[in-house]
């Protein structure tokens, strides 16, 4: 379900539809209404690509399959009219923020709730090398080494998945 061009959702708009699977938002949405997507069983991810102000009550709640949600694209963070919103989320479930507010969201008004579902969002910049720098105080020396690697060839940072495979070649 694309939701494109509603400035918000109203009080219980899709609650108990328990075939809606996958649910974007557009960029004019502001509000999600009280019980909006309740009782949602087969939503799986929503994505918010647009800068919700408020989330009501119970928007979310028993919405128990959804993997995630991504407010990645959101540049501020939406107030949570109290901390039930998300009520009946699945530990799994990941709630994806941008890395420059990661900190602030976990802390905010009624979300620190779901503490341990919000993840941060993080592309890190594209980097080939490491210099690693070692003191030896005993003997007054410090040794400095580059390591560079050609491909790293597996991995996602999101998800929580690790890098396999860094090729290294000596400098």
């Amino acid at each position: 379900l694309i939701i494109p061009h509603f400035a918000s959702t109203q009080k219980a708009s899709f609650s108990g539809c328990t075939q809606l699977q996958d649910v974007f938002f557009g960029s004019n949405l502001s509000l999600i209404g009280e019980s909006s997507f309740s009782g949602c069983t087969s939503l799986s991810k929503l994505e918010f690509r647009s800068n919700i102000s408020t989330i009501q009550t119970k928007a979310f709640q028993n919405c128990s399959n959804v993997k995630y949600y991504d407010f990645t694209k959101c540049t501020k963070i939406p107030s949570l009219a109290n901390s039930d919103a998300f009520s009946g989320i699945n530990a799994d479930c990941k709630i994806m923020v941008p890395h420059s507010l990661y900190y602030n969201w976990i802390k905010a008004n009624n979300w620190s709730k779901y503490e341990s579902n919000i993840t941060m969002n993080y592309t890190p910049e594209v980097c080939n090398s490491l210099t690693v720098t070692a003191d030896d105080v005993a003997r007054g020396n410090t040794t400095t080494t580059t390591v560079r690697w050609t491909a790293v060839t597996s991995g996602t940072m999101i998800d929580g998945t690790s890098v396999e495979n860094i090729e290294l070649k000596g400098t």
